[in-house]
């Protein structure tokens, strides 16, 4: 696949297969069954990370080459119509099953003290605080605060650097990258605010800048098979052999950079994996694989009523393929009511910004890199928004 080719490319659907898998792990993580714990089901947050930096980006600098700038109001509107509707949905559930119904007695107190930074969006403040107690419920929503922060300041810093080259935006990424990585490390053994997550976003946003250059484009699809095999292997030991063992953050930047390495793979060529991933089966688990997260703790919390922990490995497996199967049917029925109809409302809106932008540029005469349109419009060298791309579906 050549770079004109990878740049046309507007769906990318092994993504989604490669969300299939992440959330098919996440689920491992949460099932109380010690069987799954070769998995190391928590590297399904970190595939999602990476896998949102490069989205993100990549989109983004599509959008810039075509249209010349990026609305940065219908972006927000976009974003917020995209994941607010169905998380305050599930949120209200929680609310309702424990402070109304009282369903689990114990939790109500750390459920209440953590409810603030979950409308907030800082979800991630009450899971470094209490998760370990096994006390705080909807406890993994933490990954959605991380993300979110992450879509909020992007565009802006993007903006900051709009003017620069490609080099210094990618250095920019790159540096924040290691002091985010090494802040994480650092503070492996405090339960703080850790920025080691943002560096995982940020190994997917370097991919995206990097392979949006023709010259190391060719460099890295000339060298990717051999780089996959080699990612494929290290990925593998840290996940099945390393992280089982131990809790050293540092793993999980060795396997976030080797999951951006296959990710940089699969989208330069036609391989195998590639068409394995962009069957229908994963693609359809991909798609639905937010609202699956969302709900899919919830589901294990009632399935594990009837199948008990503990009770054997066949025992678990059937509580693993029962969880993923009805929180994927759930999710679907959610994904049509709530989030299909959200997301068209707020490409609406999103398309009213973007002709009241238009209309007022054209009235004042305003050059759009004026300083009154600066919240209106984002303009640089490599960055504008899809609405109805890839993204939508992230």
């Amino acid at each position: 696949m050549n770079h004109f080719t990878y740049q046309q490319q507007r769906y990318i659907p092994a993504l989604d297969g490669i969300r299939a898998i992440a959330i098919a792990l996440v689920i491992t993580r949460h099932l109380h069954e010690r069987m799954w714990g070769f998995l190391s089901g928590s590297v399904g947050v970190t595939i999602f990370f990476v896998l949102s930096g490069y989205l993100i980006t990549r989109l983004a600098l599509q959008e810039e080459q075509t249209k010349g700038r990026l609305n940065i109001k219908a972006f927000y509107v976009r974003r917020a119509f995209r994941i607010f509707p169905l998380y305050f949905l599930v949120l209200s559930a929680y609310c309702v099953m424990i402070l109304a119904i009282r369903v689990w007695p114990p939790k109500i107190a750390p459920f209440v003290s953590a409810l603030p930074y979950y409308v907030l969006y800082f979800q991630e403040i009450p899971f470094w605080k209490l998760a370990l107690t096994g006390q705080l419920p909807f406890y993994h929503s933490w990954s959605l605060g991380i993300e979110e922060k992450f879509y909020l300041l992007w565009p802006l810093m993007m903006l900051w650097f709009g003017k620069c080259q490609l080099r210094y935006r990618l250095l920019f990424a790159i540096v924040t990258c290691v002091v985010f990585a090494a802040q994480g490390i650092a503070a492996e053994n405090i339960r703080s605010y850790s920025l080691e997550p943002y560096a995982f976003i940020l190994l997917g946003v370097c991919l995206a800048l990097s392979l949006s250059n023709p010259g190391f484009y060719g460099l890295f699809a000339r060298r990717a098979r051999p780089l996959s095999c080699l990612a494929i292997i290290v990925a593998a030991t840290t996940q099945f052999c390393l992280m089982p063992l131990t809790n050293f953050r540092g793993l999980s930047v060795l396997f976030a950079s080797s999951v951006t390495v296959l990710i940089g793979h699969i989208v330069t060529s036609d391989s195998r994996t590639r068409r394995v991933l962009s069957s229908p089966p994963f693609v359809l688990l991909g798609r639905l694989s937010y609202g699956i997260y969302l709900i899919h703790v919830l589901c294990i919390s009632a399935l594990e009523k009837v199948a008990k922990p503990g009770a054997g490995r066949f025992v678990g497996l059937i509580a693993y393929v029962a969880t993923l199967l009805v929180s994927a049917a759930l999710s679907y029925c959610l994904h049509k009511m709530v989030e299909q109809p959200f997301i068209r409302i707020g490409r609406r809106f999103a398309a009213q910004q973007r002709t009241l932008h238009s209309v007022d540029c054209a009235g004042t005469n305003q050059s759009p890199n004026d300083l009154n349109t600066l919240l209106g419009t984002i303009h640089i060298n490599h960055l504008h928004w899809e609405p109805t791309s890839q993204i939508e579906r992230n």
